[in-house]
């Protein structure tokens, strides 16, 4: 219906929203009906108009290309009609978002750049999780396991280039944590987007549904870095702090729990404390069939009791990662 002062296709309208309500109507108010209407078609034959000044289009206030005015004459508030455009007038590149729409969005500040950033890991990890959902992740078949075994060294090894590792035979430390890590992984694998030092850069932690962080993942110079992985035997949570509790075992009667920060702006983690056991000290070369007990801080080693040991194991926040409120994101 067009704008402006179309008596007849407001009459119409109106009219059919009448039939729409099935009203019934008598005699005389049929009978007033035909001749209002009768009324208003005979004043619009003959040109009348209300007395009105000139109104302008709704969100184009430039002049018309034909009239060669730039004048535009507009109706007072009081008398101008209520106007419904058929399309809202969309936003343009430099508007930001509003208030409301920054509070409601749940999602972190900055997280769909690091998506970006991070694709190249990220799509690492869903075609780990979609491995793990196929059927040779559980068939006893030696053709199918053996296929399996290989697409995972696979998706270590891309892995490792992808997180910039200066390891190309995969036998360094690293490597071998991202390995480990994939052997553990499943298909409930995700994400979460944290900065977890506060030097503004957005870190990429991998968990599983239930909050055991398998990597951490930060950007140095604009290239994806390990910051280090985890598995059962090398298990990460990560506090509302943004501390990293880590618990460790070597084998062979070597064991500690560890507290840790990412160093800033470096793939580094910076220890804080270490408390654990030991059956070789690699800086005297001394052995201990019977394992020794130390703590580390400070950067100072003293030698502990086995009591003071399991405090400290004792005292690691298994559902740290969870309890400190990170979004997990599923990748499949």
């Amino acid at each position: 219906m067009d704008y402006g002062w179309n008596f007849e296709g407001k009459i119409c309208f109106n009219y059919y929203k009448i039939r729409g309500m099935e009203i019934k109507m008598n005699k005389r108010t049929v009978a007033t009906f035909v001749i209002s209407l009768v009324m208003v078609l005979t004043l619009s034959a003959c040109g009348t108009r209300p007395n009105t000044t000139t109104t302008i289009a709704p969100f184009n206030t430039s002049p018309s290309p034909t009239s060669g005015a730039s004048k535009v004459t507009t109706v007072p508030s009081e008398t101008a009609p209520t106007l419904t455009p058929t399309s809202a007038p969309t936003s343009t590149p430099s508007q930001a978002p509003s208030n409301k729409a920054e509070q409601t969005d749940p999602e972190t500040p900055g997280l769909h750049q690091a998506k970006q950033k991070y694709a190249k890991i990220l799509s690492c990890y869903r075609d780990l999780a979609l491995l793990w959902k196929s059927p040779e992740a559980s068939s006893s078949d030696e053709a199918e396991s053996s296929k399996f075994d290989e697409v995972l060294n696979n998706l270590s090894e891309k892995l490792i280039i992808e997180a910039n590792i200066i390891d190309p035979k995969g036998e360094g430390e690293p490597s071998y944590h991202i390995w480990c890590s994939c052997v553990e992984t499943r298909d409930n694998i995700g994400y979460a987007i944290k900065d977890l030092n506060n030097d503004g850069i957005l870190d990429l932690i991998i968990l599983s549904d239930d909050y055991n962080v398998s990597a951490i993942y930060t950007i140095i110079n604009n290239k994806t870095m390990l910051v280090d992985a985890f598995w059962s035997r090398h298990a990460c949570q990560v506090d509302k702090n943004c501390i990293l509790h880590v618990t460790s075992s070597g084998g062979a009667g070597d064991y500690y729990v560890a507290t840790y920060v990412i160093t800033a702006k470096k793939a580094e983690m910076g220890l804080i404390e270490m408390t654990g056991v030991e059956t070789y000290d690699d800086q005297t070369g001394e052995s201990f069939s019977k394992g020794r007990c130390y703590q580390i801080k400070n950067g100072k080693k003293t030698i502990i009791s086995y009591d003071d040991l399991d405090k400290a194991v004792e005292n690691f926040p298994e559902n740290a990662t969870k309890d400190a409120g990170i979004t997990f994101i599923p990748l499949t």
